[in-house]
């Protein structure tokens, strides 16, 4: 494998820790969210740099469903992480309060809001739509073997299960609420250990890229691979 590769894994592997960590916002501290939210536009920047290729090909080849879905999963991202980096500016109360800008603070929060739950679910929903890839690009850059038939069946089952456990922690900590702006306010329950909320963010994570990798495979009309 060559460098590139591993780099590009590393890079998407930090995205994916970086992710619940942003969400514990009011948790990990304003500043360290702060820092954190740059380092994921720094990462998601070179992530593009990376995979720049992939503009170019655009125009060509056939369109299927899986093309088109990959490619308005990408964009609504794009769009997403813009609007993030954006507010995030706009809200900070630390790193960038040395920019003259004046008002628009409520709006930027609550476009901060509805970006940052939108962007954990349809990264993660993107991470599933590139499982395989991933997962066949790690395994040769860690040199990882290839698992028994009852390994991998055993995998597969924890798999589902923390994905339907992330269905209720999705619910539990009232994320439709916040990507549809029924509420303005993220609760958090400082009396919690932030290990249990990370754990059930990243049972978020898993049932949004299993949906993601499973739709696609359910779109290319092929049997479901480990």
């Amino acid at each position: 494998m060559t460098t590139k590769r591993k780099i590009q894994i590393m890079v998407d592997l930090c995205m994916i820790l970086l992710l619940p960590l942003l969400m514990a916002y009011n948790l990990i501290g304003e500043v360290a969210h702060e820092y954190f939210g740059i380092a994921m536009v720094l990462l998601f920047l070179c992530h593009h740099l990376l995979n720049r290729h992939w503009y170019k090909s655009l125009a060509k080849g056939k369109y299927s469903k899986t093309r088109v879905l990959s490619i308005a999963v990408n964009f609504l991202l794009l769009i997403i992480m813009a609007a993030l980096a954006m507010s995030g500016i706009a809200a900070s109360k630390h790193l960038f309060t040395f920019l003259p800008i004046k008002g628009g603070q409520n709006m930027a929060r609550t476009i901060h809001l509805l970006s940052s739950y939108w962007g954990f679910v349809l990264m993660s929903f993107h991470t599933g739509l590139h499982g395989e890839m991933l997962l066949k690009m790690a395994k040769k850059a860690f040199h990882v073997p290839s698992l028994p038939r009852y390994g991998a069946a055993f995998i597969r089952m924890t798999v589902l299960c923390i994905s339907v456990y992330g269905v209720y922690a999705f619910i539990h900590r009232q994320l439709e609420e916040y990507m549809l702006l029924e509420t303005q306010y993220v609760f958090f329950d400082f009396s919690e250990p932030l290990f249990f909320f990370i754990m059930d963010y990243i049972a978020i994570m898993l049932m949004s890229a299993f949906g993601g990798y499973y739709l696609l495979t359910i779109l290319n009309g092929r049997k479901q691979k480990a």
